[in-house]
């Protein structure tokens, strides 16, 4: 099974955003999310498809309602990330065959978004609920359950996270780093990616996707 690896843009300026996002596809990841509370989200992501078409997968996140979830779908986002767990929006979206990320925090929030279709369920914020030894013990109970880890995750802790049987992760501030981008210091934020995605390789999985 694939190893995903999610990047997170939040609130990053338009103008940001392609610089941004070429310097993580360098690094080899390229499933990009920005997130819906961010000014000009829409035409952020319009833009970002236009732009990576072929090179990268560009979704949406933050996304708690129906109306948001909407929006998204207009826009183009080929996958939809959810902090928390909106039973009706995940069923909609598994229904047209969307991807969809709804976020879970206990046992029972996990398994109800896992039954109501999600692609995979983020446990966020992971940290927070344990880090990876919790991943662990849900696992333990719920194995056919997909764990995407988000709030947390950091290149000291990745590979505690990939040997707790973590099915993937969600990468925020930890790769978009807002004084680099300021800084314009692109090739910081390769650096960054290729931290992570060797870690991911060299602990046994060759095969995580890209996008």
């Amino acid at each position: 099974m694939n190893f995903t690896v999610i990047g997170i843009a939040r609130g990053l300026d338009i103008e940001d955003v392609i610089p941004s996002f070429e310097a993580v596809i360098k690094g080899g990841i390229s499933r990009l999310e920005i997130t819906m509370n961010t000014p000009d989200a829409d035409k952020i992501i319009k833009n970002s498809i236009a732009h990576f078409k072929g090179r990268a997968l560009i979704g949406a996140g933050t996304v708690v309602t129906m109306e948001d979830a909407d929006r998204a779908l207009i826009a183009g986002a080929g996958f939809i990330v959810s902090p928390v767990l909106n039973v009706e929006m995940v069923k909609y979206l598994s229904k047209s065959r969307i991807p969809v990320y709804p976020g879970a925090f206990t046992p029972t929030e996990i398994y109800t978004a896992w039954e109501a279709g999600a692609t995979m369920v983020k446990v966020f914020p992971v940290s927070r609920a344990g880090g990876a030894p919790y991943i662990k013990d849900v696992k333990a109970p719920l194995d056919s359950i997909k764990l995407l880890a988000c709030g947390g995750v950091t290149i000291d802790n990745l590979k505690e996270y990939i040997e707790c049987g973590t099915d993937g992760i969600a990468l925020g501030n930890q790769l978009f780093d807002k004084t680099m981008i300021k800084n314009r210091e692109f090739d910081k934020l390769t650096q960054t990616a290729l931290s992570f995605t060797d870690i991911i390789k060299k602990n046994k999985r060759p095969d995580f996707k890209t996008f």
